[in-house]
């Protein structure tokens, strides 16, 4: 009876195994048999991160203006939320390394028209070593500027070494100012922290500047992913790195 009951349970496991790989196969090969197919669009196929940070000052209107100007597809910009509950384009919930103020304040301490400006120099956070400068710097001996504390080469705001608005090139600028001024550009949204008045108010933004076709939208945590889905399930969303890691393992 034993060796019975062993015989069933193996051919119960191959059978099971046969209809997964089986069925995996056919959905693989037509997944509209059990998603509804969507309207095909063209991706976006060049991304600019945080607008290009080592060509202009992160997260500003000069850097998406610039990354449009040599051709990116999308632009991928952060946000916070400030104290009068206006969407800020920044990365960083604190303001020091951005700013350099002391002592630190959060976005979210701060009204939007009082923000300071940006430090008119900035190792990218994402690459160490490299440097953008608003202003001039010394040349090394072939000709490219050099940082004077890191010996590394950077990027200036021109060629020609003439400076641009500092002002307006070191401001904070909010995430409708970005949806007015680039109204049929791709936009990929980073959502920083777990805030649902900060999904909300982006979600209005979005809907307001009758984005949902041309807007990326989610977070690296899943949980602030799964909001944004289920708060606007039109606007297309990224995966969070949980999301990416199960997707491999199911793979």
């Amino acid at each position: 009876f034993a060796n019975y009951c062993m015989e069933v349970i193996v051919i119960l496991v191959i059978l099971f195994l046969g209809v997964y790989v089986f069925l995996s196969f056919v959905l693989f090969r037509y997944p509209s048999l059990l998603h509804q197919k969507k309207a095909r669009f063209t991706p976006p196929l060049h991304t600019s991160h945080r607008g290009g940070a080592a060509e202009r000052l992160e997260n500003t209107m000069s850097a998406f203006k610039h990354a449009l100007a040599v051709g990116t597809d999308m632009l991928e910009l952060d946000v916070q939320l400030s104290a009068d509950r206006e969407v800020i384009v920044c990365h960083d919930p604190s303001l020091r390394r951005l700013t350099g103020i002391e002592p630190d304040l959060l976005i979210s301490d701060c009204h939007s028209s009082c923000l300071p400006l940006l430090l008119p120099s900035q190792e990218v956070q994402f690459s160490p070593g490299t440097f953008f400068h608003l202003h001039p710097q010394p040349h090394s001996s072939d000709g490219g500027p050099l940082d004077c504390n890191h010996n590394t080469k950077v990027t200036t705001s021109s060629e020609d070494g003439l400076l641009l608005d500092d002002k307006q090139e070191r401001r904070f600028c909010r995430l409708r100012d970005v949806f007015a001024a680039f109204p049929t550009t791709w936009i990929n949204i980073d959502i920083k922290l777990d805030n649902d008045e900060l999904i909300l108010a982006v979600h209005k933004l979005i809907t307001e500047y009758h984005r949902e076709d041309i807007t990326i939208w989610g977070s690296h945590h899943k949980t602030v992913s799964d909001k944004c889905h289920a708060l606007n399930p039109r606007v297309r969303g990224f995966f969070s790195a949980s999301s990416i890691y199960r997707m491999l393992a199911l793979f």
